[in-house]
């Protein structure tokens, strides 16, 4: 892997240096190509895989050899000027060459450009139900539903389809045993239902086998069968009570039940056990939890110094907490989820802000030095294009 990024960087640096003298749309071009080209190409000729999911840049490759063609043809007409007849032979040729690259395009895009009564889809109809009986609880929807779920609703769910981007690790471990149950043998429903309880999670859909959604992903869809309540069944999909004490993602624990060692893998559940168990410990106070937009939301609890206030959203660099006007402590547990230590022995309001972090300042300062250098090079090149070219001798 390293060495495959280190060759494709000396190509790169080595085409810098041999097309200084091209034009800037020719220059871009000769090192668009082998970039945007050897991240399929690597991955299906070599098994490389340059970025992640690298089979998936196949049209980013199309698009690098259609800018190349264009500039080689370019030069191409530019020395057959004066040669009509060459010239427009040669556009017959490329013209006729692109027929059958239409015609692929048009069968690819009327199977897929089909009209649909969305209300009808069976991932829309599960979405809309959730959206009407569980307004703002999290809930963990499967297959390509997930995908559209924030489409049509506000509420938060575990996980959304796009793994590279999830920045809590074990969220990623508690899909996978969820929906894989691999190595769970007989426990895979207690242990499913285990990681939905650590996560805040409401309410789980399942597509059945005969399921209209496409992905399937729940390996074992009967799992839950007489383990948890049935809210809802359509079709073959259907959706599931997960029991919580509380429909809140902030909750009051003991200092002692914080997660305090990650987990080895999803079978893993001692380290998390405590935790969950205070979850669902009647004799702790509830706690109530606000959003007040997408980067601030409130929790109001009873508290004693010796407890703490677990938030189930993933801590990241930037959370700031005040509780009762003082600054409190934001941390992680194992899990990847906020701690807030307020120190408060009593009512306790506590109010929990995004701010920018020292990363989010240094990426706005160059994305600001880039807008302008692309603004002054705009500029420049107009400016010469107004320019009077000289008088010939």
């Amino acid at each position: 892997m390293a060495a495959s990024v280190a060759l494709l960087a000396g190509i790169l640096a080595l085409l810098a240096r041999l097309t200084r003298k091209w034009s800037p749309v020719e220059r871009f071009c000769a090192l668009f190509v082998p970039a945007m080209c050897s991240i399929p190409l690597a991955f299906f000729l070599l098994n490389v895989s340059l970025v992640p999911q690298g089979n998936r840049y196949q049209l980013e490759l199309e698009m690098a050899l259609c800018l190349a063609a264009g500039c080689i043809f370019a030069r191409i007409f530019e020395r057959l000027r004066g040669k009509r007849g060459l010239a427009a032979a040669l556009a017959v040729l490329v013209l006729a060459a692109g027929v059958r690259q239409t015609k692929v395009y048009r069968h690819a895009a009327r199977s897929l450009i089909q009209p649909v009564e969305i209300s009808q889809t069976i991932e829309y109809k599960t979405i809309d139900w959730l959206k009407s009986h569980l307004p703002g609880q999290r809930v963990m929807v499967a297959g390509d539903t997930q995908f559209l779920h924030n489409v049509f609703s506000d509420s938060p769910q575990l996980g959304s389809g796009h793994e590279p981007q999830v920045p809590n690790w074990m969220n990623l471990v508690a899909l996978y045993v969820i929906q894989t149950g691999s190595g769970a043998g007989e426990q895979d429903g207690d242990i499913s239902l285990f990681w939905l309880r650590a996560f805040g999670v409401q309410a789980i859909s399942v597509p059945g086998e005969k399921s209209r959604e496409a992905y399937h992903p729940i390996a074992r869809p009967h799992k839950f069968d007489g383990k948890l309540p049935v809210l809802w069944h359509e079709e073959d999909d259907t959706i599931f009570a997960v029991p919580q004490r509380s429909s809140s993602l902030a909750h009051v624990i003991p200092k002692t039940a914080v997660v305090a060692r990650q987990p080895i893998h999803g079978l893993d559940l001692d380290p998390a056990r405590h935790y969950v168990e205070a979850l669902q410990d009647p004799a702790l106070p509830l706690a109530e939890m606000k959003w007040q937009g997408n980067s601030r939301f409130t929790v109001q609890a009873p508290l004693h110094r010796d407890q703490v206030v677990s938030v189930q959203v993933t801590w990241m660099p930037g959370w700031q907490a005040v509780a009762n006007g003082a600054a409190a402590p934001v941390r992680a547990d194992k899990l990847g989820q906020m701690v807030l230590e307020p120190g408060c022995d009593g009512t306790c309001s506590i109010e929990v802000t995004y701010g920018v972090t020292p990363e989010a300042w240094i990426c706005r300062m160059l994305s600001l030095a880039v807008s302008a250098a692309g603004a002054l090079c705009i500029f420049g090149a107009v400016r010469r294009a107004r320019l009077p070219l000289p008088s010939p001798h």
